[in-house]
């Protein structure tokens, strides 16, 4: 089904509706309507799960304005053309699965000292940022998949630990890529047609 948010950011019903996040949440998607059970198991390919799509921009499609580390998990949903940011939160363990980002303007913008997770998850024709991110402690990534994004920085941050594991970025045109990171390894991974005006891989500690 199609899920979409409601109201604001102060809980009135509103034109530029966004999802509130004031607490850890986990959000799990691609399961028939008449599921029930903890056994039934996810198909997002079968079953789609979208969030957001035709909604008017607020100031993301899932907004924090705690400072506290919260822990937010995706798993097998679709977001796609989204004009603003679909994750903006300052302080988050963030968590992607089994999901599909596509055409969104931006797709997350955190300050935090939290991490960054992804799994079986596609990103494409992402506009502008993809990930923006100050203070992050690790980023792991494994089967992801970048294709035909645009945007003009990929992962722009500091002081962050960077792990991709069978990563796959295809036919992407940005700036940065990899920008910043304390440790980068790179495992099974694969960089084909890729266009930059900066730098692809780049990181002040250690390869």
């Amino acid at each position: 089904g199609t899920y979409k948010p409601v109201f604001d950011i102060n809980g009135n019903v509103s034109d530029y509706p966004l999802y509130n996040i004031n607490s850890s949440v986990s959000i799990y998607g691609g399961y028939p309507a008449n599921a029930t059970g903890k056994e039934v198991p996810s198909e997002p390919d079968k079953y789609k799960t979208v969030l957001g799509y035709d909604v008017n921009c607020s100031f993301a499609l899932f907004y924090s304005e705690k400072n506290e580390l919260l822990s937010f998990v995706l798993d097998g949903v679709y977001v796609n053309d989204y004009c603003s940011y679909v994750i903006k939160m300052p302080s988050v363990d963030l968590t992607l699965r089994n999901s599909y980002f596509e055409g969104n303007s931006n797709f997350c913008d955190v300050s935090n000292e939290g991490s960054l997770n992804v799994v079986n998850t596609e990103f494409s024709k992402t506009q502008y940022t993809l990930f923006s991110m100050y203070g992050t402690k690790s980023v792991y990534m494994e089967d992801v998949k970048f294709v035909e994004n645009i945007p003009s920085s990929y992962f722009y941050g500091d002081g962050y630990d960077v792990n991709l594991k069978s990563v796959s970025a295809t036919s992407n045109n940005g700036y940065y890529y990899f920008l910043g990171s304390k440790k980068l390894l790179v495992e099974n991974s694969e960089f084909t047609k890729n266009s930059t005006g900066g730098y692809l891989l780049t990181t002040s500690g250690t390869v």
